[in-house]
């Protein structure tokens, strides 16, 4: 439970004592020990309850932010793709309860755990971990076992209004790339070309 609440320590997480949750926790009393640590659990996991303890994340600072940036930075003459704005919204709205949960109980002591769906989307730091590592096991796999460098190849300011309006530009943006690396190695690093 640890990982899934974070903010479990009833000593140092203290948000639960604020007088609003009261009644709710009196209730949570009534129905059990367990029910009570859960009720805890989820108001000190809550978005304000993290906020009171300075434990934000991501999400939480697109659900802030992300109305106003539209508004500001969102217009006809430099639109934000509809792929772009789908990725967001599917990650701030990821595990949220509304969209849906799994419920396991154990048949055996009678443990119930209570999973969210999630968004899927590589853009969603939770969801996307295991794409970056599944692709990071399959490039693992094919390096040789030697230094490696990182070359980053970026578009002039000049030149970005071209690919938004254009995406396909972006292949033979890195046929060019590839162009480009596999004359160099040639000529200067024929080892390394090999």
């Amino acid at each position: 439970m640890g990982k899934k609440y974070r903010n479990s320590d009833f000593k140092n997480d203290t948000f639960y004592k604020k007088p609003q949750f009261y009644e709710r926790l009196r209730i949570a009393r009534l129905a059990g020990k367990e029910t009570y640590f859960n009720e805890v659990r989820k108001i000190n996991n809550s978005k304000d309850g993290r906020k009171y303890i300075g434990d934000i994340s991501i999400q939480d600072i697109f659900l802030d932010n992300w109305d106003s940036f539209l508004a500001k930075y969102d217009n006809p003459d430099n639109p934000i793709r509809e792929s772009i704005k789908k990725n967001v919204a599917d990650m701030m709205d990821c595990q949220n309860p509304k969209n849906g949960v799994f419920v396991f109980r154990c048949p055996n002591c009678n443990n119930t755990q209570i999973i969210t769906k999630t968004c899927k989307s590589r853009f969603c730091p939770k969801c996307g971990k295991k794409y970056r590592d599944k692709i990071a096991i399959s490039v693992s796999k094919k390096i040789l076992k030697m230094n490696h460098r990182q070359l980053v190849f970026t578009i002039p300011p000049e030149l970005r209004p071209l690919f938004r309006i254009d995406r396909r530009l972006l292949g033979e943006l890195f046929a060019s790339v590839n162009e480009s690396l596999v004359f160099m190695f040639k000529r200067h690093a024929p080892k390394a070309y090999k």
